[in-house]
């Protein structure tokens, strides 16, 4: 369910929700979020999303795709996913040890 269509909810669970989705807000700054909150293989649109719906805006597709890819914690396979276009998307996973470096460093996003 999307966040912006919860039914009301018990006690103060709209207010963690609320504090959930503003600590992401902040962490997506600096951190490579994704390996708790995506498959174990997904499509570029599948992360863009996810990106999306926490910040709560739209992103350009070919910025983004590039950015993610600069940052190197990306594995691409093969095309395994099949769409109902002639082109399927690329299925991509995480690079454990980029990924790691990434969390300790940061990424630097502003």
């Amino acid at each position: 369910i999307p966040l912006d269509d919860l039914p009301p909810l018990a006690l103060d669970h709209h207010q963690i929700i609320q504090e959930a989705k503003k600590q992401l807000r902040q962490q997506i700054n600096y951190l490579p979020l994704g390996r708790s909150l995506m498959p174990a293989k997904f499509t570029m649109y599948d992360l863009q999303s996810l990106y999306e719906t926490i910040l709560g805006i739209e992103l350009d597709r070919g910025n983004f795709q590039r950015k993610m890819m600069k940052l190197g914690f990306l594995n691409r396979h093969e095309k395994l996913m099949t769409g109902a276009s002639n082109k399927a998307p690329y299925l991509y996973s995480l690079n454990d040890e980029k990924y790691d470096r990434l969390i300790e460093e940061g990424i630097g996003f502003s």
